[in-house]
């Protein structure tokens, strides 16, 4: 955020004061105690020793949670693990129990609009402008919530409140073109937004906003500029790097992608959000990112999670070689269950039995090795242990797309129709933006002679989807082999509007971030 919560010297000089009293001695009751816990929960925030503060923090909470202070402290931790949720949870019970702090205001006021507590954030908006009518902080969170809920006129007068004290103000001039932007005015929001680099220079804030409305104008040329400048500016930001290289792979940029991506991989290891989001994009668009030499220097940095992921893509993808790049020689339980998985794919099925037993026989419950197994049983025809392996393994990983086409694929060797339908049908409600398990779903429909169940069921892809240029393409295909008008025309233009659309589909029933940054959506 560009506003922050307001300066804590006083607390600090607290924590400070009483650690110099407490540290020599044993402090004598709950109450010091647990101050004692805060002046060292305070110094390892200013450390750096985040994950540290949080656990003592905690533990001063547990002896003692009737002091505003402690909360307070809790909240700037959290925002520093950034965890806004656990940031606004403690700045609201420092409210609760102080309702005159106004850095507990300011807390709730900001992480609320974050966080989608709108009531308790405009609120605490509210009581901090009581006290003073023109508080940037105040003014901009009331802003925001206005946009939020649709009040655009609002908004931009809430920003014009702080412009006319402080003209130049980033986060009103931002909070400003927004709302601009939002009832059709983007020429006029960016005239906004140039005027403040004009005076100010370029800023990350004022960027970041500029992509977005770039990105709603399907402005590719001016999107890649500010790509640049941020990736200059936020070295380390995978996400970012990662809805770069879908815009360019999109619009057809495929090696500059992979340059992107890769580059960003070697600078910050993706964690299991981001690598589920890289593996999407190569499903997507690009079935060989990364070199061999580039795979083996992958395996030796990243988290064994998220390899995890990009090994499964190679195997649903059909390259189960490349896992021997990426997993090099680890004997993780981890990489021999996926090397199992890998021996399955290419017939090896001894090998593979071998692997996964060794791996079940210390974690039964491990999903990968489970689904090596049941692979081998489906090419042996043993429907019923195939199953079983495999419905262990789902309910374990419903994630794991490869996980629910394997398990129906043992339902259809028994002749089971009904256990592959409720087989699909599961994994694409707790997969609905997958189309190779839609795809799969689809397919087996189609041979059921059932074309409008398997409309029905594409559909769902690309309403939880819309910028899925695969999904379009697939519910295009299902839509003609069903001689369905209406509904290949839908699909035609779905996909000529996903073709433009420049951004990853959010998470079924994750929101927009409620702030100065993140996507806009137009009234």
């Amino acid at each position: 955020m560009i506003f922050q919560p307001i300066k804590h010297q006083f607390a600090r000089r607290l924590f400070v004061a009483i650690f110099a009293l407490c540290a020599a001695s044993a402090c004598s009751n709950a109450n010091d105690s647990a101050m004692r816990q805060g002046a060292l929960a305070q110094q390892q925030l200013e450390a750096g020793q985040v994950a540290a503060a949080r656990i003592t923090i905690q533990d001063a909470i547990n002896e003692r949670d009737d002091i505003p202070v402690l909360h307070l402290l809790r909240g700037r931790i959290e925002y520093a693990a950034g965890s806004p949720v656990n940031a606004f949870s403690a700045y609201n019970t420092a409210l609760s129990l102080d309702a005159a702090n106004v850095e507990a205001m300011q807390g709730v006021a900001q992480f609320g609009l974050q966080t989608g507590n709108l009531g308790e954030a405009e609120s605490a908006a509210q009581r901090i402008l009581s006290l003073n009518p023109n508080d940037t902080n105040g003014l901009t969170v009331l802003g925001l919530i206005q946009v939020v809920r649709k009040q655009t006129r609002q908004g931009i007068a809430s920003a014009d409140k702080i412009l006319a004290n402080k003209p130049h103000d980033e986060a009103a001039t931002i909070l400003k073109s927004r709302a601009l932007f939002l009832e059709g005015q983007g020429s006029v929001a960016l005239e906004h937004l140039n005027k403040l680099v004009a005076e100010k220079g370029m800023t990350q804030g004022v960027s970041m906003t500029m992509l977005e409305i770039y990105r709603e104008q399907g402005d590719r040329a001016n999107m890649l500029a500010q790509f640049d400048y941020l990736r200059k500016e936020r070295a380390q930001d995978l996400s970012l790097r990662i809805d770069e290289a879908n815009t360019l792979y999109k619009t057809g940029d495929v090696q500059r992608a992979r340059s992107v991506l890769g580059s960003g991989v070697a600078l910050t290891p993706p964690d299991i959000k981001q690598s589920r989001s890289m593996t999407w994009m190569f499903h997507e668009y690009d079935r060989t990112p990364f070199s061999d030499a580039q795979l083996i220097e992958i395996g030796k940095k990243v988290p064994i999670n998220a390899l995890q992921e990009l090994a499964r893509f190679y195997l649903d993808s059909g390259q189960p070689a490349q896992l021997q790049s990426l997993l090099g020689s680890s004997d993780s339980a981890d990489a021999q269950a996926l090397r199992a998985r890998a021996a399955a794919a290419v017939g090896k099925d001894q090998l593979a039995i071998e692997l996964a037993d060794a791996v079940l026989k210390e974690d039964t419950s491990h999903c990968d090795a489970l689904l090596a197994r049941a692979e081998v049983y489906i090419g042996r025809k043993r429907g019923d242990a195939a199953v079983v392996d495999a419905q262990s393994a789902q309910s374990q990983c419903p994630q794991l797309v490869g996980g629910w086409v394997v398990l129906a694929r043992a339902y259809q060797i028994k002749g089971n129709d009904l256990g592959t339908r409720r087989a699909f049908e599961q994994g694409t409600r707790l997969n609905q933006q997958d189309s190779i398990l839609a795809r799969a779903f689809a397919d087996w429909l189609l041979t059921q002679r059932q074309p409008q169940r398997a409309v029905a069921s594409t559909r769902r892809l690309v309403r939880a989807a819309p910028a899925q240029i695969s999904g379009w393409q697939l519910y295009q295909e299902v839509c003609r082999k069903a001689a369905d008008a209406a509904c290949a025309a839908e699909a035609d233009a779905g996909l000529a509007k996903a073709r433009t659309t420049l951004g990853i589909d959010l998470l079924p029933g994750e929101r927009p971030p409620n702030g100065l940054f993140g996507r806009l959506r137009r009234l």
